[in-house]
């Protein structure tokens, strides 16, 4: 009887100790993740600080242009939310 104890007791250490190094290596997978998806965040973030910057520019150089651009971006929105069969003036 004391064996199956004893037994029973080492196979639940081995198992205790599965668990564990199957934790570590969770989390360390989720640490890398992290720290991957932090840079990629932070690149992220360079492109658009760069892009929002070009467009800055863009406008304070050709402003009439850029309203042009924005009109323009409007007329095609609205003829695509209202459609062809002029469901906005019924």
């Amino acid at each position: 009887m004391s064996d199956k104890i004893d037994e029973t007791k080492s196979s639940a250490r081995r198992m205790s100790d599965k668990v564990d190094e199957t934790i570590s290596s969770a989390r360390r997978m989720s640490q890398e993740v992290g720290e991957s998806i932090h840079e990629r965040t932070d690149d992220l973030s360079k492109v658009i600080h760069e892009q929002q910057k070009n467009i800055d520019d863009f406008v304070y150089e050709k402003p009439y242009m850029a309203m042009g651009i924005g009109f323009l971006a409007g007329l095609i929105l609205g003829a695509v939310l209202c459609g062809h069969k002029r469901r906005c003036r019924d």
